[in-house]
């Protein structure tokens, strides 16, 4: 497999691609407002994972209980702009769904073509993390954005390898076991997917993974000590 330069699957121009994404953003988002909306008047209260988050998010720490600290650290922040409420909650919930949603159109239309990338859009929106669940911002919804990013950032570098991609593969990684310690699956996976491309056989390639292992463990890293210390 090419892995040195951008191929036959290589990213369109931004000019050709941009009124498509606005118009996607647009849909998706008319598709949130009306479910997270449904769900604000039928439920009679939060789901209880937001509330878990909303009671951990008000102290700042490397962990908590069962869980890595990232999707805490994310509410206290939005929660610091837009006030303590159930609403903040739910507001993150759905737009990492949605921002999964786009990376995961995105890189299907790369790969197999605007009309199956539709295709699978429309078949995702039929999941329950995309309609009764969208509210819930919890380290499952958190994780899955990650995944979706690593993975379009993976195949980028697949097609052209270099120490910032790699970097942001490890980066993401990083945050991604912040996150949820299943986020080692698809650390896994990377692996894999390196083998299976024969990267060890490009030097920029080699040295990429190992950069990536090393971003990942130093931002994973300060979570282990706490674990160690607790």
């Amino acid at each position: 497999m090419q892995t040195t330069g951008p191929g036959p699957l290589a990213v369109r121009s931004g000019a050709a691609t941009a009124p498509r994404e606005r118009l996607l953003w647009l849909a998706l988002a008319l598709f949130a407002a009306v479910w997270l909306g449904l769900l604000a008047a039928v439920r009679l209260t939060p789901p209880i994972d937001n509330i878990e988050q909303l009671l951990w998010s008000r102290t700042l720490a490397w962990g908590y209980y069962k869980h890595p600290p990232l999707p805490s650290w994310i509410l206290a922040g939005a929660t610091a702009v837009l006030g303590h409420a159930a609403w903040v909650a739910a507001l993150l919930g759905g737009l990492c769904v949605l921002i999964t949603l786009v990376l995961y159109a995105r890189l299907l239309e790369r790969l197999a073509g605007r009309g199956f990338a539709l295709l699978a859009l429309l078949a995702a929106l039929c999941l329950t993390y995309s309609t009764e669940r969208l509210d819930y911002f919890n380290h499952n919804t958190v994780m899955m954005l990650l995944t979706a990013a690593t993975i379009a950032r993976l195949w980028a570098v697949t097609q052209r390898p270099t120490p910032t991609g790699w970097s942001g593969v490890g980066l993401l990684l990083g945050l991604g076991l912040l996150a949820k310690y299943q986020m080692a699956v698809v650390a896994l996976c990377v692996g894999l997917w390196w083998l299976r491309i024969g990267g060890w056989r490009v030097p920029a390639q080699r040295a990429g993974l190992a950069l990536a292992a090393l971003v990942a463990a130093l931002v994973f890293a300060p979570h282990v000590v706490w674990l160690v210390q607790s």
